[in-house]
């Protein structure tokens, strides 16, 4: 069990693709919960970064269906963010 744990931490791209899911959950997480509102610039911007990383993971891993999902997402930030300024 151990050893499937580190084989999936065994490259940085795999690292920064775990923690701009867990970026991406949080946020949404968030949101659900009212904890946070959609319109702020914080959700924003950590839904940014999340898919941000994990375009990069998904590029190094060539699972370019999700790659390209998650640039939509990333462009969806940027412009909702720079409404909310």
């Amino acid at each position: 069990m151990f050893r499937k744990i580190k084989e999936m931490f065994d490259e940085s791209h795999e690292i920064i693709g775990w923690v701009g899911m867990l970026l991406i959950l949080l946020a949404y997480g968030g949101v659900s919960t009212l904890y946070v509102s959609a319109d702020s610039i914080g959700y924003q911007v950590v839904n940014g970064v999340g898919a941000a990383m994990l375009v990069y993971s998904t590029y190094k891993t060539r699972s370019y269906p999700v790659m390209v999902l998650n640039i939509v997402w990333f462009e969806i930030a940027i412009l909702a963010a720079l409404a909310l300024v």
